[in-house]
C-alpha cells in the first residue's frame, strides 16, 4: 500500500527543511576551511587562452548565494542565479514536473545559447580587443 499524498508532502518538506539546516551549518566551515584551497585552484581554459570560461566566477557566485549576497553573486556570475535555481528545481517534490516542461519548451538548449551569446559578448570580445 502506498502512502498517502499528505505524508509524502509532509516528508519531502522535512527532508527540504534537513537540507536548508545542513547548508547552513556549513557557511562556516565552507568560509574558513573550502575558501583558502580555492585561492590555489586555478582555471586551464583561462590559464591556457586568457579568456575566462563561461563558469569562470561560478564558485564565488555559489558562496556569496549561499550568504544571501545576490549582487555579489551577479558580479562574479550572472548566471549563477539561474544555475543556483535550475538545481533547487531539481531537489523539489515537483521536480520530474520542471523537468518535463523544460524538455518540452527547450529550456536548456535555449539557456545554453543565452550562456553562449553572454559568453562571447561580454568575456571574449573584451579580452580579444586588448
Amino acid at each position: 500500500m502506498q502512502p498517502k499524498r499528505s505524508v509524502q508532502t509532509f516528508s519531502a518538506v522535512i527532508m527540504s527543511g534537513w537540507i536548508v539546516v545542513g547548508i547552513g551549518i556549513q557557511i562556516n566551515f565552507v568560509k574558513s576551511v573550502i575558501l583558502r584551497i580555492f585561492e590555489f585552484v586555478f582555471c586551464p581554459f583561462h590559464e591556457i587562452t586568457g579568456i575566462p570560461c563561461p563558469g569562470c566566477g561560478m564558485t564565488r557566485a555559489f558562496l556569496a548565494l549561499s550568504q544571501f549576497r545576490i549582487k555579489e553573486a551577479i558580479q562574479y556570475n550572472p548566471f549563477s542565479i539561474l544555475l543556483f535555481g535550475l538545481l533547487l528545481c531539481q531537489i523539489t517534490p515537483w521536480s520530474k514536473k520542471v523537468e518535463i516542461l523544460f524538455r518540452k519548451y527547450s529550456v536548456y538548449e535555449i539557456l545554453l545559447g543565452v550562456v553562449l551569446t553572454w559568453w562571447v559578448i561580454w568575456r571574449v570580445i573584451p579580452c580579444l580587443s586588448r
